[in-house]
C-alpha cells in the first residue's frame, strides 16, 4: 500500500476525498458486476445478484463468475461492466427525451460498454454511432455492438477531429475519456504502476482536444456528457470548468438519492469513491450546448446504391430497411442510419459497420450473416433449434455437432437466446459460428 500513500498526497484538493477511508478501500477486492441485456433476457443468469441502483439493468455478484463459460455472455445476453460507470444510464434518462428520434455519438467508444448501455435506452429510430480513434481497439467494440444486436447502429474509425468537421448534428454526445486511470487502482495494478502527474497532465491535455474537437457537431440545447475513472481534479472539474469558460457551456444540475452516497462536487459533476459506493473510482460531469449557431439540418448526398430486397435474403429479416452492398456483403438500415451514414461518408469519416449485416452472396447461394443471428431484426420464420448447454458450449468452441433436423440454415437457440447458424446437410452440419470469436478455453 505504500505506493498507494505515496499518490494519494495528488488527491487531497479532490471534493470529499478522504486518504485513511481511500486506502482501507483499496485492500477490499474490487466489484463484481455486470449489465443484462433485456431484449434477449430479463433477469440475471446468476445465482445471488443483487440490483445496482442507478441502473435498472445492472447486477452485482459477490464472487466473480466465468463469464465466458456462460452462453449468453457469447449471444449479448450479458455484458460485464464496473457498477460506477453505469451511473449514464440514470444521467441519460433525467437528460435525454429517449423515445424520440435522436442521434448520439460515443466518441471514444472501446471497448463498448457505454455504447450498448446507450442502445439498451434509444428507441429504434434513433442511431448510435459508436466511434473509436485506435484502430487496434475497433475489432472488440464491433464484436460487442453485434453481440448485442441492435438495429440502429454505426461504427466509426476516426480521430474526433473530423467529426469537429460535421455541422450541429448531435443531440448527445458521449466522452469517456482518456485519462490517467487512478479510479481503477483495486481493478489493475498496472494503472498504479503507470500513474504520474506527468501524465495527468498529458491527459488533461489531450481530454481538451478530443472535447473542443467535438464541440462543433453537438447541436445547440444539445448534451455533452464528459466521463473518466479518474480522482484528479485537473482531469474533472478543472475541465468542466475550462469547458464551460472556452466553449460557453452550462452544467446540468441533476437530483441524485442521497442513499446513492454519490459525490455531488459542484454544479453537474458526480464523484464516485470505493468507499461511498458499491464500485470503483468515477467522474461524470453534465453539460448543454447553449446560446450558440442556430442548428442546422446538414444537407446530404445519397450515394449508397440501395439493392433492391430479394428472396434469397429477404426471408432472414424483418423491418423498415433498405439494403444496400458494401465490401461484397449486404447491409440493412433504417432511414435514420441511412442518412446519418451518408453524412458521416460526406466528411470523410470512415465508416467500418452501418446498420445490420445481412450475409453475402456466395457460389450462386446466399449465406446469412453471423451478425444477423444475432440481431433483433431477425425474422421469426426463420428456424430455430434448442439445443442444451453441453452442446452449446461445443457450437461456440467451433467444435463439430451433430443435430438432427431438416436441411438448410437455421438458428441454434440456447435457453431462448439465439447463439448463431448451423448448416444441415444430408451427413453433416456445418457449424457456422464465427472462427475469430470462438471460445478457446
Amino acid at each position: 500500500m505504500q505506493e498507494i500513500q505515496n499518490i494519494i498526497s495528488s488527491f487531497a484538493n479532490a471534493p470529499a476525498f478522504d486518504a485513511p477511508k481511500f486506502i482501507a478501500a483499496h485492500q477490499e477486492p474490487a466489484v463484481n458486476s455486470f449489465r443484462i441485456n433485456k431484449k434477449k433476457i430479463s433477469v440475471s443468469p446468476f445465482e445471488g445478484a443483487l440490483s445496482v441502483p442507478w441502473c435498472a439493468d445492472g447486477f452485482y455478484l459477490k464472487e466473480r463468475p466465468k463469464y465466458a463459460q456462460h452462453p449468453y455472455w457469447h449471444a449479448g445476453g450479458f455484458y460485464v461492466q464496473e457498477a460506477s460507470s453505469m451511473f449514464l444510464s440514470y444521467a441519460l434518462q433525467q437528460l435525454l427525451p429517449l423515445q424520440e428520434t435522436l442521434c448520439v455519438l460515443d466518441a471514444c467508444a472501446a471497448p463498448g460498454g457505454k455504447s450498448t448501455l446507450m442502445a439498451s435506452l434509444l428507441s429504434n429510430n434513433s442511431v448510435l454511432v459508436s466511434n473509436e480513434v485506435i484502430k487496434s481497439r475497433v475489432n472488440v467494440l464491433q464484436e460487442n455492438i453485434v453481440k448485442w444486436g441492435n438495429t440502429n447502429s454505426i461504427i466509426t474509425n476516426s480521430d474526433t477531429q473530423q467529426f469537429g468537421k460535421l455541422p450541429p448534428f448531435f443531440d448527445c454526445i458521449v466522452v469517456d475519456a482518456p485519462c490517467s486511470g487512478s479510479g481503477l487502482f483495486r481493478k489493475d495494478a498496472q494503472a498504479m504502476n503507470e500513474w504520474s502527474e506527468n501524465n495527468v497532465q498529458l491527459c488533461s491535455e489531450r481530454q481538451q482536444r478530443i472535447v473542443s474537437n467535438l464541440i462543433p457537431a453537438l447541436k445547440n440545447n444539445g448534451v455533452l456528457i464528459y466521463s473518466t475513472c479518474s480522482y484528479s481534479v485537473e482531469e474533472n472539474e478543472m475541465m468542466v470548468n475550462w469547458l464551460c469558460e472556452k466553449h460557453q457551456l452550462e452544467t446540468v444540475h441533476m437530483e441524485v438519492p442521497a442513499a446513492w452516497n454519490i459525490v455531488n462536487s459542484q454544479e453537474g459533476c458526480y464523484r464516485f469513491y470505493p468507499y461511498l459506493v458499491k464500485g470503483e473510482g468515477f467522474f461524470i460531469a453534465l453539460l448543454r450546448k447553449k446560446n450558440q449557431d442556430e442548428t442546422k439540418s446538414p444537407d446530404f448526398t445519397k450515394t449508397l446504391k440501395i439493392i433492391k430486397p430479394d428472396p434469397s435474403f429477404a426471408q432472414y429479416i424483418n423491418g423498415p430497411f433498405d439494403f444496400f452492398m458494401h465490401h461484397e456483403t449486404i447491409f440493412a438500415a433504417t432511414a435514420k442510419v441511412l442518412e446519418t451514414t451518408e453524412i458521416l461518408r460526406q466528411h470523410k469519416i470512415n465508416l467500418i459497420q452501418c446498420g445490420v449485416e445481412v450475409g453475402a452472396p456466395k457460389f450462386n447461394k446466399f449465406i446469412p450473416a453471423h451478425a444477423l443471428a444475432l440481431n433483433e431484426a431477425l425474422s421469426q420464420e426463420v428456424d430455430v433449434i434448442d439445443t442444451d448447454e453441453a452442446t452449446a458450449m461445443q457450437y461456440l468452441r467451433k467444435q463439430t455437432i451433430r443435430i438432427e433436423s431438416s436441411f438448410g440454415y437455421k438458428i441454434l437457440k440456447y435457453n431462448g437466446v439465439n447463439l448463431g447458424w448451423v448448416n444441415i446437410l444430408q451427413n453433416r452440419t456445418n457449424n457456422l459460428y464465427p472462427t475469430h470469436w470462438r471460445l478457446l478455453h
